[in-house]
């Protein structure tokens, strides 16, 4: 079967549906590569902040594996009380 896409209006709507042929593909690609460039012993430490579990899970996981040094906050007052933490230890 082939792709195709097939409009319908009226006076008020229009309806466009999509054909697409289905994929053989059996598993999807990976965004992340499975094994980064070496990364180099850093020093740099970055703070990730947001309310969403996942968000936060994938963020560090992905900037871990480069390397970096990774926080995570749920919200703003726990990443502003988290960077204070940081420079009163001398680790900002």
């Amino acid at each position: 079967m082939r792709d195709y896409l097939l409009f319908r209006s009226g006076v008020d709507f229009i309806i466009v549906t999509v054909y697409l042929p289905a994929s053989q593909i059996l598993e999807a690609p990976s965004l992340i590569p499975e094994t980064p460039a070496e990364p180099a012993e850093r020093m740099e430490r970055i703070s990730i902040m947001d309310d969403e579990e996942i968000i936060r899970t994938v963020a560090v996981v992905s900037l871990a594996r480069f390397g970096y040094k990774v926080d995570k906050a749920n919200h703003g007052n726990e990443a502003v009380e988290k960077c204070r933490a940081a420079y009163d230890n001398g680790t900002p």
